[in-house]
């Protein structure tokens, strides 16, 4: 399964990111850089992201990547949505939202998570 793909939605390029069902932190770290790579490749302010985070584990140096990698990606994006968040990962959300300042909204689909994103001006 190709767990960073770019796909067009109403128009607009979203990349998705999946980290659905990892429970390998070394991959977990392995796909938080590859899609950071991906994300400053690209001009600021333009990248749309969906993150899919249903059923994945996150340890604890896995956040810390998570806040870096975030931080780094920050200028570049024009939004992020996420799909699948639960349990101990809405308490990482709040942690994430805060360090970004930015709204990231939460969907049950990817579907109404790109179009979320395809709404953004």
């Amino acid at each position: 399964m190709e767990r960073l793909t770019q796909t067009s939605h109403r128009g607009h390029s979203v990349l998705s990111v999946d980290y659905s069902g990892l429970r390998d932190t070394q991959a977990i770290l392995d796909l938080i850089w590859a899609s950071s790579d991906r994300i400053v490749a690209e001009p600021k302010g333009s990248v749309r992201v969906v993150l899919v985070v249903k059923d994945v584990h996150i340890a604890t140096k896995t956040v810390g990547a998570l806040k870096e990698a975030g931080l780094r990606n920050k200028p570049h994006l024009k939004g992020v949505a996420i799909v699948g968040l639960s349990g101990l990962l809405r308490v990482i959300y709040v942690t994430m939202s805060k360090v970004m300042e930015m709204e990231m909204p939460l969907f049950d689909t990817r579907e109404q998570a790109a179009d979320w994103l395809a709404g953004l001006p």
